[in-house]
């Protein structure tokens, strides 16, 4: 939370697709087959393109959550905020 970039977990990385025809697409990599690459979008769409379309996946270095998120927090908001998370339950 404090520095999101720094170590991104790949299932929450951000793609960009380039197409042959020159379009950009940027999302969650979904899905990665022989024969298409799925991303999600900002809106939750999925944009499926077919691997022949593909002149370029690259995978972003800069998390999707923005920097400085707990700026307008006081500390005692920042540690009260930290310790809720850390009793919440995983789903995993």
């Amino acid at each position: 939370m404090l520095e999101p970039s720094k170590k991104i977990d790949p299932k929450f990385a951000a793609w960009t697709v380039i197409t042959t025809a020159g379009k950009v697409h940027a999302g969650l990599l979904v899905e990665r087959t022989e024969s298409e690459i799925v991303l999600r979008t900002a809106k939750n769409e999925d944009i499926r393109i077919a691997r022949k379309d593909v002149e370029d996946l690259i995978q972003q270095t800069v998390s999707l959550m923005p920097d400085r998120q707990l700026n307008d927090l006081s500390d005692q908001q920042i540690a009260d905020l930290l310790e809720f998370l850390m009793t919440q339950k995983t789903t995993r």
